[in-house]
C-alpha cells in the first residue's frame, strides 16, 4: 500500500515538472515574441522650409499615437517608434501638415521639408479659443515662431521683437517707448539677453526707442520668465535668448526698405546650393541724413546744431561640412552717436574777429560675434559648441579751436570686453504626449 501511494506521488511529480516545462516553453515563446515585437528604432533629422531651406523651430514631431517630441533650435528632431510600418505626423503654424510613412528596420534619418500655407476665408469668426502663437515651455518658458515675427507690432515703421515680448503676461515695457524688458518686477538691466549665445549689454538705439534686433532678421525667440535652465547661470530677472536666419538656401534675395526713421536693406542667398547660405543686413538712421545735410547751408558763424544717429549691421554665414556637421559664424556691430556743434564769432578790440568751434559728442557702441560648431552624434544626441566674443564701447570726446590758434580738446573711453566657449549636449531621452 505504501508502494502504491509512492508511485503516484512519483507520478503526480512527474505530471507537475512536465506541465511547468512546458509552461516555461510557453512564456519563452511568448516573451521572445514580445520582444521582438517591442524592437525600437529611432528616426532622426532635420526640418526645414521647403522654399528657403530654413530650419523651423518648435515643429511637433509625433506617432500614430500622438508620441513624440518638437524639433529644437537648430530644426533637429529624434523619435523612438516601433519596427515596422509606421506614420509620423509634421504639424507647423504656417506650414501644411506632412505625414511620413516609415518602412524600415533600422534607424534612419530623414530630411523633411514642409511646405508654407496660406488660408484665404471669407468671412471671420471669432471664438473665444484661439489659436497659439507661443509656445509655452516648462518653467515659465516662451517661444516666438519665426511665422508669428511677421506680425509683431511697428513702432515707426520698425518691425521690433523686444515691442512684441512686451506683450506677454509678466513682462512690462518701462518707460512708454522704450524697448527695456522688465520681467516681473526687475529692471531692464537684469535680465540677460542672448543673441546667437552672445551676451548683449546694449539692447537698444536712440536711447531706448528702438531695440537692436530687427524683426527682418530674427528667426525665433524665447523668453524664461521664472525658472531659467542652469546653462545661464543665475538671474535676477529672466533671460531673452534670439536666432538669427540663416539665409535663402535655394536662391538670392534682396530688398530694401525705407521707412519712417529708418532706411534698411537686406540680402541673402546660397554659398553652395543646399549646403550652406549667407545673410547680410543693415539700418541706417535716416534724420541723422538729413540734419547733416542741413549743417551744409548752416553759416559758419554764430551758429550751433546738433546731430543725432545710429546705424547697425548684421551678416551670418553657415555651411554644411557633412550631413551631420555644420559650421556657423555670425556677427553685429552697431554704433548710436550725439554731437553737438558750435560756431562763433566775436569782435576783438581793434576790430578785428576771431572765430571758434567747439564740437562735442558721446558714442557708444555693441559689437558681438560668434563662431558656432553644431553636430549630430547620434540619433539621439546633439553637440553644439560656440566661441563668442562681446564688446561694449563708449566714448565721450570734446575739441576746440579759434582763429587765434588755440586748440585744445580731451577724450573719455570706456569698455568692457568678454570672450568664452559654450558646449551644450542635448540628449533625447524620452517621448512625451503632445
Amino acid at each position: 500500500m505504501f508502494g502504491n501511494e509512492l508511485k503516484r506521488d512519483i507520478k503526480t511529480t512527474k505530471g507537475v515538472k512536465k506541465a511547468s516545462v512546458i509552461l516555461s516553453v510557453l512564456f519563452f515563446l511568448f516573451f521572445a515574441q514580445e520582444l521582438s515585437a517591442q524592437k525600437k528604432i529611432v528616426i532622426s533629422g532635420f526640418v526645414r522650409d521647403s522654399l528657403t531651406a530654413e530650419p523651423l523651430v518648435g515643429v511637433v514631431v509625433a506617432d500614430a499615437r500622438m508620441y513624440g517630441t518638437v524639433t529644437n533650435d537648430y530644426g533637429f528632431f529624434s523619435v523612438t517608434v516601433s519596427e515596422g510600418t509606421t506614420e509620423l505626423f509634421f504639424t507647423h503654424l504656417g506650414y501644411k501638415d506632412k505625414i511620413y510613412e516609415v518602412r524600415t528596420d533600422s534607424n534612419t534619418e530623414q530630411d523633411i521639408r514642409l511646405v508654407p500655407s496660406s488660408i484665404e476665408i471669407e468671412a471671420v469668426e471669432v471664438e473665444a479659443k484661439k489659436e497659439r502663437y507661443v509656445t509655452t515651455g516648462k518653467g515659465g518658458s516662451m517661444t516666438v515662431n519665426s511665422e508669428m515675427l511677421k506680425y509683431i507690432p511697428s513702432f515707426m515703421g520698425e518691425k521690433d521683437i523686444f515691442k512684441y515680448l512686451q506683450m506677454m503676461p509678466g513682462v512690462q515695457p518701462g518707460k512708454e517707448g522704450s524697448s527695456g524688458l522688465n520681467i516681473r518686477g526687475g529692471s531692464a538691466d537684469q535680465t540677460l539677453i542672448l543673441l546667437d549665445d552672445v551676451p548683449i549689454y546694449n539692447s537698444a538705439h536712440a536711447f531706448g526707442f528702438v531695440s537692436i534686433f530687427s524683426g527682418d532678421y530674427i528667426r525665433s525667440a524665447k523668453l524664461y520668465k521664472g525658472y531659467v535652465p542652469p546653462e545661464y547661470g543665475g538671474r535676477l530677472s529672466g533671460v531673452a535668448t534670439m536666432t538669427i536666419r540663416e539665409g535663402n538656401r535655394n536662391r538670392h534675395t534682396g530688398s530694401v526698405q525705407v521707412g519712417t526713421t529708418t532706411l534698411s536693406a537686406l540680402a541673402e542667398g546660397p554659398i553652395a546650393k543646399g549646403r550652406g547660405s549667407y545673410l547680410v543686413g543693415g539700418r541706417y538712421f535716416l534724420p541723422d541724413l538729413f540734419l547733416r545735410a542741413a549743417s551744409v547751408f548752416m553759416s559758419k558763424k554764430n551758429s550751433s546744431y546738433t546731430t543725432i544717429g545710429f546705424y547697425d549691421i548684421t551678416a551670418k554665414a553657415g555651411y554644411d561640412i557633412s550631413n551631420k556637421t555644420s559650421l556657423h559664424a555670425g556677427i553685429y556691430t552697431g554704433r548710436d552717436a550725439i554731437n553737438y556743434i558750435t560756431h562763433d564769432m566775436v569782435s576783438s578790440q581793434d576790430n578785428g574777429e576771431m572765430v571758434s568751434h567747439y564740437r562735442s559728442g558721446l558714442s557708444w557702441g555693441n559689437v558681438a560675434a560668434s563662431l558656432r560648431l553644431r553636430s549630430e552624434i547620434n540619433d539621439k544626441c546633439f553637440f553644439d559648441m560656440t566661441a563668442y566674443y562681446s564688446l561694449l564701447k563708449n566714448r565721450n570726446a570734446s575739441d576746440y579751436d579759434d582763429s587765434e590758434g588755440i586748440v585744445f580738446g580731451s577724450e573719455t573711453t570706456s569698455r568692457m570686453d568678454e570672450a568664452g566657449v559654450k558646449a551644450v549636449f542635448s540628449h533625447n531621452a524620452a517621448r512625451f504626449c503632445v
